[in-house]
């Protein structure tokens, strides 16, 4: 029995010795999903594993590396499943804004006992957190932390109680200090209207305010149409007008953004914009078997489109055995089905779509074939063969009463 119970803990300390992997430090241990630096003054910065032994480390713990003073841009970019990330009792005086860009992933930071005297909220802003420990550090009261002061105003139950800044030389606890001159900004949007058709123009007056003073920007990589921007002051705002002229359909439910920064933070605002252009029809595609055979087809309309079919240049009237059905919508373009059920060679023929809104019309046309007529192509609903029947029949009965 004493064997039996000596035997795991044989097991656990062959994990612990076990070799590190190819290109950890000798002053850490590396393993499938957890890098330790515990080794005194071993590293000077945070090891570089190569892409294939990084990728499933989700915990870092780095401790007691006096020469460890810096987090750079190119220090985790391969730690994508990185989730815990711990550095205690170093020689951290900076990290990069840019340092946890490619950490997707990351909730719990420690940062404790080190000599970070700032550290701007867009250090943070990519990551989704849960947990940061800042303590006995020799943070500067000042609006670069106005930050961290509301991050643990909302989070009073799990923050850190012990979190204190420094201010004319003393130590003060950080929710009790009142920044002056320090405040998010906040943006608004004054659109000259949402909705307007394509070759129109629109407007859009983005108001902020904020202390110190904030960076505006309008996000128009994405926009296609041309667009022009005009700086201003409105009373105690800060105003930056886009103007968009000959707007383009391909912006239609766009969602454009004004956003605005200073030391304490960021603020934004959305809006949608509505771009009316008339119908067209993206595809109409041959009929392929489902469990009804289905015409594809996708439309693209704002507003949405009224869709019809014709069969053989006459009106088609939808029944249970053939009825259009949308699939999904993707933004303003809709997918769907023409539906046969059991179409025979009487459903042969030349099917067209037709769509309609109030800036528009389109169709096309497409030809579905779905078996071979099995009878006289002069007689394709097989009328002739069945009359001989019926006369057969009735001569057949002639001839044995004229005998009997």
């Amino acid at each position: 029995m004493a064997d039996r119970k000596v035997a795991p803990v044989a097991v656990a300390l062959l994990v612990l010795v076990a070799p590190a992997l190819s290109g950890c430090p000798s002053a850490c241990r590396c393993s499938f999903a957890m890098l330790q630096c515990l080794e005194p003054d071993g590293i000077s910065s945070i090891p570089a594993l190569a892409a294939q032994e990084s990728e499933n480390v989700t915990e870092i713990y780095i401790e007691g590396q006096t020469n460890l003073e810096n987090i750079t841009d190119v220090d985790l970019p391969n730690y994508r499943e990185l989730k815990n990330l711990t550095v205690t009792y170093c020689g951290l005086l900076y990290i990069s804004e840019n340092a946890f860009q490619h950490n997707f992933k990351l909730q719990y930071v420690n940062l404790a006992f080190n000599y970070l005297a700032h550290i701007s909220w867009r250090v943070f802003q990519s990551v989704p957190l849960l947990s940061l420990v800042l303590r006995d550090n020799s943070l500067t009261c000042s609006c670069d932390i106005y930050w961290l002061q509301q991050w643990h105003r909302k989070r009073q139950s799990d923050a850190d109680s012990q979190q204190t800044c420094i201010h004319n030389g003393n130590s003060i606890q950080l929710d009790s200090f009142e920044m002056d001159n320090c405040s998010i900004p906040e943006v608004t949007i004054h659109p000259s209207t949402l909705t307007t058709q394509e070759g129109g123009n629109l407007t859009f007056t983005c108001l902020v305010t904020g202390v110190p003073t904030p960076v505006i920007r309008w996000r128009t990589e994405h926009l296609q149409s041309n667009w022009t921007l005009q700086r201003g002051i409105w009373g105690s705002s800060l105003e930056l007008i886009l103007y968009m002229r000959n707007v383009s359909s391909g912006d239609n439910l766009h969602n454009l953004t004004c956003e605005a920064e200073n030391r304490a933070g960021m603020g934004e605002a959305v809006v949608q914009l509505d771009i009316e252009f008339p119908v067209r029809i993206l595809f109409l595609k041959d009929p392929e078997p489902q469990h009804h055979w289905c015409f594809p087809f996708a439309v693209d309309s704002n507003p949405p489109a009224s869709i019809r079919w014709l069969y053989n240049n006459l009106p088609l009237i939808e029944t249970r055995y053939s009825y259009t059905e949308l699939i999904r919508d993707d933004g303003s373009i809709q997918y769907g089905c023409l539906f046969l059920n059991k179409p025979t060679h009487l459903n042969n023929g030349n099917y067209t779509l037709i769509v309609e809104n109030k800036l528009g019309r389109d169709q096309a046309t497409c030809y579905g074939k779905f078996m071979d007529n099995p009878f006289d192509p002069s007689d394709p609903e097989g009328i002739i063969p069945a009359l001989i029947k019926v006369f057969r029949l009735i001569y057949l009965k002639n001839m044995m009463n004229f005998f009997a």
